[in-house]
């Protein structure tokens, strides 16, 4: 009776702590998930400028082959 007496209650403090330990790796990891959220929208909005510049260059090369073919 006192070995599963014994048994029982170190079974609970076992789940008791794997339970908050789950919860704190939980927390740990949400501000490494918005960090790289941060980080993909940076280079996102950095595609686009490098996109935009190309784009511009496409369009002033194009201004240029059509006056040369006039």
């Amino acid at each position: 009776m006192k070995k599963t007496f014994v048994l029982l209650i170190m079974s609970l403090f076992l789940i008791a702590g794997c339970s908050s330990a789950e919860q704190d790796s939980t927390t740990q990891d949400q501000p490494k998930k918005v960090q790289l959220f941060k980080e993909q929208t940076e280079a996102l909005e950095k595609a686009k400028g490098v996109e935009k510049m190309l784009q511009m260059g496409a369009d002033r090369n194009q201004k240029i082959i059509e006056e040369q073919t006039r």
